[in-house]
């Protein structure tokens, strides 16, 4: 990996800030905190499980504000020479936490950025949480092929690619560049709580969050995955998850975020696995699985009117909001 020479500091502003808005708002997320269920000590992962009486929805959100500059940007280059990232830095106004800041990593940087400056900065209180906005560069034509090289995992035994498959394999290899180059480079640049580490991806960059819990629990403590691609490769993912729970001893104190539109539900069709259940969304039914066991808690979010395309500006705000 080869680094390119940083872009000078950006001193200009994403948007302004003001106060917060609704105490009412306050209350209603303290009341779907509450709805969570207990986790129950079950074998992981079963067969099947009846569905929650109560899955979590709310309807509104409080604002949530980035830092008013991004204030570093920085560009790598992939080792093969194919592939130029842009990352780029927020940090908070003021001083540091004496442990430094928590730290939030977005896949997919450049539409959650323009995300959090559409819908959520409008006169929202700025984050409590640095922002590391990952993407490639904007000038690359073949962006949609690298997201799939980077994100979806290789192929695994008696799951071959199905026609029209995009090509994935590179999700370790990405794993790599985030572990070895990207986060040494934001802990050089600001200060970090290294106890706080965040990981969000939405589509298949949500597929690679659920693998990098799977496959690499110490890298992060909170791993945020919207609208993951569970189709892939079969639904490989579930085996890698029966992998990690067979693991005798991983990270303790991790934390898993799944969110999901209403408007999701798959209409099966050749080439891709029947949806795991025909009343709610895979990743609905897939979260429900997860919070009857112990080693990580899992928490479930409906976002009812939303589609695939609509989840990631729609769960930007909760994802900060989960960090704090």
């Amino acid at each position: 990996m080869h680094p390119i020479p940083p872009a000078s500091p950006s001193s200009q502003p994403i948007s302004p800030t003001f106060a917060p808005r609704l105490t009412r708002l306050a209350a209603l997320l303290m009341l779907a905190a509450c709805a969570l269920p207990a986790l129950a000590q079950t074998p992981p992962l079963p067969a099947a499980i009846p569905p929650l009486s109560s899955p979590i929805v709310i309807l509104d959100d409080r604002p949530v504000g980035v830092p008013a500059a991004v204030t570093r940007e920085h560009h790598l280059v992939s080792k093969d020479g194919k592939r130029r990232y842009e990352i780029k830095i927020a940090t908070p106004s003021g001083m540091p936490p004496a442990k430094g800041f928590p730290v939030l990593f977005i896949l997919d940087g450049r539409t959650a950025l323009d995300a959090l400056n559409r819908a959520f900065l409008d006169g929202a209180p700025p984050a409590n949480v640095a922002t590391v906005f990952i993407d490639y560069e904007a000038d690359q034509p073949n962006s949609g092929g690298f997201r799939a090289w980077d994100y979806l995992p290789g192929p695994r035994a008696g799951n071959a690619p199905q026609p029209g498959d995009e090509q994935g394999g590179g999700a370790d290899e990405f794993l790599q560049l985030l572990d070895k180059e990207i986060m040494p480079l934001v802990k050089r640049e600001i200060p970090v709580d290294a106890s706080r580490l965040g990981l969000y991806g939405h589509s298949y960059s949500g597929l690679f969050v659920l693998h990098a819990l799977f496959t690499r629990p110490e890298m992060f403590r909170t791993y945020i995955a919207t609208s993951p691609s569970l189709w892939w490769q079969n639904r490989a993912i579930s085996e890698e998850a029966k992998e990690y729970f067979q693991r005798p001893a991983v990270p303790a104190g991790r934390k898993l975020f799944v969110l999901v539109g209403g408007k999701e539900r798959r209409q099966p069709r050749p080439g891709i696995p029947q949806p795991f259940s025909p009343d709610m969304p895979d990743a609905q039914f897939f979260s429900e699985q997860l919070m009857h066991q112990k080693r990580f808690s899992t928490r479930f979010r409906l976002i009812p009117d939303k589609n695939h395309s609509e989840m990631l500006p729609a769960s930007i705000g909760p994802a900060i909001h989960f960090m704090n």
